[in-house]
């Protein structure tokens, strides 16, 4: 009886475990956060469209830094999946990432923005915001509409600031590759965008910035779909050398000082993650 009771335990927790271990953000990064080890690429212009464009400057990419004149692109009918980037804002930055929804296509967005767990950016909080046709016009667009979204309307997170010592720190989960921390999220009412329904056709930009000019790093996140199985091969294969980029917050423009993080269970309510998602579970294939 006991040997049987402890079976039933073992196979409840790898139900309820096997769905997490088959899915997995997608790290990407800026070329901005590797400024510190080289010279950077001064027009990213002629990288791409002159003869060196033949040697792999690719246009996907944004360049070092990425802006309405070279975003990075988000690839064609990638809109739901789950990534998230290693940035850096320079001083009075704006970063952008561009989508091109096609027609009928819809895309349910969850979209938020953290900072590196390092005590230098304890009052850091970046904004990020996504504008395109549909979305409701409810905040002012502090740059220059890019032609192919001139009619497009704006909405942007406004993060909760608090005392920096009442500011949630989170690592992991204990063994995820990367080791990843973060200054958490404070409320997700005001902190992300969540369960966002977006209807092509259409161009859509994520930009992000900090409201003040400051600069910093950060880190974004987009999509929803975690399965590892709906990424592709190449992707999934890279991922080993962006987690070693990633791993113990060594991509920091700063030398961090790292910040002693919480137990999840002991944030308030308004800092964990809405359960059920607001865009529902992601649904993997069952494994073959």
């Amino acid at each position: 009886m006991k040997r049987r009771s402890c079976m039933i335990v073992t196979i409840t927790l790898l139900l309820l475990f096997a769905p997490v271990l088959a899915q997995a953000h997608l790290l990407f990064w800026e070329g901005e956060i590797f400024r510190k080890y080289g010279k950077p690429i001064e027009d990213w212009g002629a990288k791409v469209e002159g003869i060196n464009g033949a040697f792999g400057a690719d246009p996907t990419l944004g360049g070092e830094d990425w802006s309405f004149d070279y975003p990075f692109i988000i690839p064609p009918g990638e809109g739901n999946l789950s990534r998230m980037s290693l940035s850096h804002l320079a001083r009075g930055d704006v970063d952008v990432i561009k989508y091109t929804a096609a027609e009928g296509e819809e895309i349910c967005l969850a979209l938020f923005c953290m900072v590196p767990a390092c005590m230098q950016y304890r009052n850091f909080y970046p904004a990020i915001g996504i504008l395109g046709p549909a979305i409701p016009d409810v905040d002012e667009f502090p740059f220059e509409y890019p032609e192919d979204c001139k009619d497009c309307g704006f909405m942007r997170t406004h993060p909760t600031r608090v005392r920096w010592t009442e500011r949630p720190v989170q690592y992991g989960p204990t063994g995820a590759v990367p080791d990843l921390g973060y200054w958490w999220i404070v409320d997700w009412e005001t902190d992300g965008i969540l369960d966002y329904h977006l209807k092509g056709p259409g161009n859509f930009y994520i930009v992000i910035y900090e409201p003040e000019g400051k600069s910093g790093d950060y880190s974004m996140n987009f999509g929803w779909d975690e399965c590892e199985t709906h990424y592709k091969p190449e992707d999934i294969a890279a991922r080993k050398w962006w987690a070693y980029i990633a791993d113990d917050l060594k991509w920091t423009r700063v030398r961090c000082r790292k910040v002693e993080g919480s137990d999840y269970n002991d944030l308030p309510d308004s800092s964990k993650f809405p359960v059920p998602p607001p865009c529902g579970p992601p649904v993997c294939p069952p494994d073959e």
